[in-house]
């Protein structure tokens, strides 16, 4: 098995990826920077806060993924197969 990061590591990662792009979008929310228009695309306008949520949990998605799921063996047992 690889080596994989602890899991108090895993634990604070999920915490930071969750509470810090919340709160950064909170503070935006109440600012015009936090609702400024950045594309507007079928009658959707997508603001700043937006693109700070996505980026948030999409970079914590990608770093739990790249340390704790990427280097499990998802294999079937040896022997089964057809």
């Amino acid at each position: 098995m690889a080596d994989t990061p602890p899991w108090p590591v895993f634990i604070l990662v999920v915490a930071a990826g969750i509470v810090l792009p919340g709160i950064t979008r909170g503070i935006l929310a109440g600012t015009a920077i936090g609702e400024t228009g950045l594309v507007s695309f079928g009658g959707n306008t997508f603001t700043v806060g937006m693109l700070v949520w996505v980026v948030g949990y999409g970079s914590t998605l990608l770093i739990l993924w790249y340390g704790w799921l990427r280097p499990l063996d998802l294999q079937g047992a040896p022997g089964n197969e057809k």
